[in-house]
Order: structure tokens, then C-alpha cells, then sequence
């Protein structure tokens, strides 16, 4: 009696693969996100960088940190504007300035920028699975 074995086709590897990139950067934000507050301030920024690459330069992150957060804080008021405009015509239960407070009060890179800089930007670190197991390792210690 023959038995076929199941064929693993490239998408499930593909799926696999990505799998396990997701949960190792689940754990990275978690060992990065040190105050648990949900995004990654200067200091939490910095430590990571160096988990990941030892030959950066720590002034060349501060700086990169500052217009990350600038550029990053400027998409999110912008989208912010967009649905408190969409709230105020429904529910006018803010005014500008309370929602202004709100934003400005944000500072520091949150989970969907993480993913983007780390492993879809080109501009990003572009790191794949042994470079995050690595970073774990350095940020347990």
C-alpha cells in the first residue's frame, strides 16, 4: 500500500517562516518595551538598536530616534485629525484643543512602526529571524 506525503508547498513555509518572525518580534518589543507602556521611548530605542547592531554609533541613534519620532508623530496627528474632524461631525464630545493635548502627549515609536523599521522598511534594519534570536539574547542579558 503507497502512501502520498502531504505536500508542503512554498506558501506554507512562507507562512511558517513569517510565524515565527512575528513571534520573535513579539518578544523583542516585549524585552524593548521596558516601562510596558506600549511604545518605545529614546532610552528603550537606543537599546534596542545596539541589541540588534553593536557597530552603530549612539549619538548617530539619538538622531535617529528624534526624526523617527518627529516623522512618526506627524503621521499619527495626521491621521489623528482626520477621524477627530470625523468624531466631532458625529459625536462632538471633544474640543481641538483637548484633542491637540491628547496627540502631543504621545511620544516615542509604537508596534506597527517597530515591524515597518525593523524588517518591512527599506530604510529600515532589515532584520530577518537569527539577527532578532540574537537581539532576544542581548536583551535577556
Amino acid at each position: 500500500i503507497a502512501t502520498e506525503e502531504p505536500c508542503i508547498s512554498v506558501e506554507d513555509d512562507m507562512n511558517e517562516v513569517l510565524a515565527t518572525r512575528d513571534r520573535l518580534l513579539s518578544t523583542v518589543w516585549d524585552l524593548s518595551d521596558i516601562d510596558g507602556d506600549g511604545v518605545l521611548n529614546a532610552l528603550e530605542f537606543k537599546r534596542l538598536v545596539l541589541a540588534i547592531r553593536d557597530d552603530i554609533e549612539e549619538a548617530s541613534i539619538d538622531t535617529t530616534f528624534r526624526n523617527l519620532n518627529d516623522d512618526w508623530t506627524k503621521l499619527q496627528v495626521e491621521d489623528d485629525e482626520s477621524s477627530v474632524d470625523q468624531v466631532e461631525l458625529h459625536v462632538g464630545s471633544s474640543t481641538p484643543l483637548e484633542d491637540a493635548a491628547r496627540v502631543s502627549c504621545r511620544k516615542g515609536l509604537d508596534f506597527d512602526f517597530f515591524v515597518e523599521f525593523m524588517c518591512a522598511s527599506e530604510e529600515g534594519l532589515q532584520v530577518g529571524c537569527p539577527e532578532l534570536i540574537e537581539a532576544i539574547t542581548t536583551l535577556e542579558s
